[in-house]
């Protein structure tokens, strides 16, 4: 299948791990169905509408809970545009509400995804919308392997490992990461979630317990999944006299699982901006290339397996010239963002071919 035949599909969500999430999961897809399938993101409704117009993806993953312009208000936009009314757009909601949900239908929607993501319904989501032709190749449709990596503590309370395991189809790694970014992004909603109670800012409560209802049950913190419903709930039914409680119950929650990730912290990626100096080291072309190639097959299919060539590549180019390309990419890779992975993939074969002719 070529460049042109590709199927383009934006995900719009201020949460950048739900962004990772479905990115894995459109791997998947690729991987079962030999779709060509180019992904992009936005972290707002803004954003969202300029690339729309831009690009005119075939379909849009769409949050529904952001600030600024929501889902509804993008999804409204987009289909007042004639420019890009034909996008198929499919909304990633937390809601759990059926009326919620129909909202967005009603306004043009062609379907919706429920927060947290069960991989095996999302793909049945997916697929048809994006080729209603395809099949899932049954030799690819494979029970994960659901034993936790070597590198996670023996007890983590608050993080049901089995479950997240489940979430990233037994991706390990992919879940460290998810584990340890939600950790680093989550390291002040104690103060927060305290504050807005405090001011009685309920907006920004119900906004906060939401977010991260969002998030949790996508990494096995199905408690703290619970204890974040209950508090949006309360805040959005007017339940006053339950707050406090609630909030409490909640910051217990989250404090623990924030103990619980402090285990994982020294798994952080490297700080690439204090790389040394690259060198002059010689690299041969004739070996770097075919991995080179390899990888840019690899991140265009979105393949979550690109980073096993992160290594071989380091082992080839670091301690030269190609050393801070080489750890940006790595944490391109890890972190998912293949299209910017791709874009430092050129520089490198660039530089390679530019000395090359030298």
């Amino acid at each position: 299948m070529t460049a042109a035949s590709a199927h383009e599909i934006l995900i719009v969500d201020d949460e950048p791990l739900n962004i990772k999430f479905l990115t894995a999961v459109i791997s998947a897809i690729t991987k079962q169905t030999g779709l060509n399938i180019n992904v992009t993101s936005a972290s707002n409704g803004e954003e969202a509408l300029k690339i729309s117009r831009e690009t005119r993806p075939d379909i849009v993953l769409l949050d529904v809970m952001m600030p600024g312009m929501d889902g509804y208000e993008v999804c409204e936009a987009l289909k007042a545009d004639q420019e890009t009314a034909d996008i198929k757009i499919i909304f990633a909601t937390a809601m759990g509400r059926e009326q919620e949900r129909s909202r967005g239908m009603e306004m043009g929607a062609v379907d919706y995804i429920v927060k947290p993501f069960d991989p095996d319904k999302v793909i049945n989501i997916l697929v048809p919308w994006i080729d209603r032709n395809a099949v899932i190749s049954e030799a690819t449709e494979t029970v994960p392997d659901l034993t936790p990596d070597m590198d996670f503590p023996d007890d983590m309370p608050g993080i049901d490992i089995k479950d997240g395991l489940m979430r990233v189809q037994g991706n390990a790694k992919l879940l460290k990461q998810l584990l340890i970014e939600f950790r680093k992004s989550r390291v002040n909603a104690v103060a927060e979630l305290r504050d807005a109670l405090l001011v009685g800012d309920d907006d920004k409560l119900a906004s906060l317990a939401h977010g991260l209802k969002g998030v949790a049950g996508n990494i096995g913190a199905t408690e703290l999944h619970k204890a974040s419903a209950e508090m949006e709930s309360a805040v959005r039914e007017g339940r006053a006299t339950e707050f406090a409680a609630l909030c409490e119950i909640l910051v217990q929650k989250i404090s623990q699982i924030l103990d619980t990730l402090n285990q994982l912290a020294q798994a952080a990626p490297p700080d690439v901006s204090s790389t040394e100096d690259d060198g002059d080291q010689s690299v041969d072309p004739q070996k770097a290339r075919p991995i080179l190639e390899d990888l840019r097959g690899r991140l265009e299919e979105n393949d979550m397996g690109a980073d096993e060539l992160i290594e071989p590549i380091k082992a080839l180019l670091t301690g030269n010239k190609y050393a801070r390309n080489v750890a940006q990419l790595g944490v391109s890779v890890d972190s998912l963002d293949f299209a910017g992975a791709l874009t430092i993939l050129d520089a490198i074969a660039e530089t390679m071919n530019t000395e090359t002719q030298g």
